[in-house]
């Protein structure tokens, strides 16, 4: 008998669902705490009887009840061949199936301890006793992987005594619980995700599949999204350093283009400063020079200057005495005493007036 004929018929899809799940996820469950395949993965409940042909008639019994949700499975003449085949639990058994073929004490098992190992190692902190009665606790000196404790050394010599089946278990360093047990289904707390949908693009398990919101979703296995999703990763950062390598390289450039620009503004900054200075140098010189010889100018000025001061004012006094004199002469009434020193201040003011004119002419 297929396992995929444990699934429902699509046109009863409400019903038998139920069961289905309950099924898997007692299956699941069971192979994950005894680390074997359930009798669901042993591919049919042992409490049915299978007719051995599809057109024979069910003797035995014809319904069953799903134990966890209670819903009344009641098959038809077909018996479970009648069932259509359920992908998603298919694939469930089929990776559980090949799971118990690597056992704890298979070859990858035993290649994979010593990383893990080591990798719990690091992460290990101070971590209590699960299984001490005593309060507080005693620190734990043991995990164990199969049972999912952490135990003393006391209890875990009560618990893991050197026989069969404890020999099979995994006993790693001390290990926080929340680090040992994986994430966890957000709706359903007490199922590890082990799908990924990608209509919603979140983590879940197989019930959210089967009897969840995500029942008509599309789902992926979490290896296969894993390594699209790795590879995409891997990619994109491929590219991410490809970009960060240029932009790494521009800026070398860009400090290496402002470094010059500092280098060329100082050089041009002290190249003006000299030249200023230079500037103001020779314009300090031609300043002087140029003050000196508006000094020697001045002085050269004021002195001819002072000379035709000088010369102007001997004329002005000698032409107002002959003019006094000439006055007097004018009011004498004798004219024996009048033609007497006429003639003399006459030609005294015809000189005085010549030698006026060619002052002026000089001066002008």
């Amino acid at each position: 008998m297929s396992a995929g004929f444990f699934t429902h018929n699509e046109r009863e899809v409400e019903g038998s669902h139920g069961a289905v799940c309950s099924l898997a996820a007692v299956g699941v469950r069971k192979a994950e705490n005894k680390g074997s395949v359930s009798p669901l993965f042993q591919l049919r409940p042992p409490h049915l009887s299978l007719p051995l042909h599809p057109s024979e008639p069910i003797h035995s019994i014809n319904t069953f009840q799903c134990p966890t949700c209670r819903y009344v499975i009641t098959l038809n003449q077909k018996g479970l061949d009648g069932l259509k085949r359920n992908v998603t639990l298919q694939n469930i058994i089929d990776r559980y199936q090949k799971a118990s073929l690597s056992g704890p004490n298979s070859p990858s098992e035993t290649r994979r301890e010593r990383p893990i190992t080591d990798c719990y190692a690091k992460m290990a902190d101070r971590v209590q006793c699960q299984f001490c009665e005593q309060d507080p606790p005693q620190d734990a000196v043991k995990t164990c992987v199969t049972c999912e404790v952490s135990y003393c050394e006391e209890c875990l010599k009560a618990t893991h005594p050197n026989k069969k089946p404890f020999t099979g278990h995994r006993l790693i360093e001390p290990l926080q619980d929340s680090h040992l047990r994986g994430l966890m289904c957000v709706e359903h707390e007490e199922e590890k995700v082990n799908m990924y949908c990608v209509t919603d693009e979140q983590l879940i398990c197989a019930l959210c599949k089967l009897v969840g919101r995500h029942r008509d979703h599309q789902v992926a296995a979490l290896g296969d999204r894993y390594d699209k999703l790795k590879q995409a990763l891997d990619s994109n950062l491929s590219n991410l350093i490809k970009r960060t390598s240029e932009l790494e390289t521009l800026m070398g450039k860009l400090i290496q283009t402002c470094q010059h620009v500092e280098v060329n503004a100082t050089r041009q900054e002290n190249k003006l400063l000299e030249e200023c200075d230079l500037l103001i140098n020779i314009v300090q010189q031609r300043r002087q020079i140029i003050a000196s010889k508006i000094k020697e100018g001045k002085s050269i000025r004021l002195r001819k200057l002072a000379q035709q001061i000088a010369s102007c004012k001997q004329c002005i006094e000698r032409s107002s005495s002959l003019i006094t004199q000439a006055d007097q002469t004018l009011k004498e009434t004798d004219h024996a005493r009048f033609l007497q020193t006429a003639k003399s201040i006459c030609e005294r003011v015809s000189m005085a007036t010549a030698s006026s004119q060619i002052l002026c002419l000089k001066l002008t």
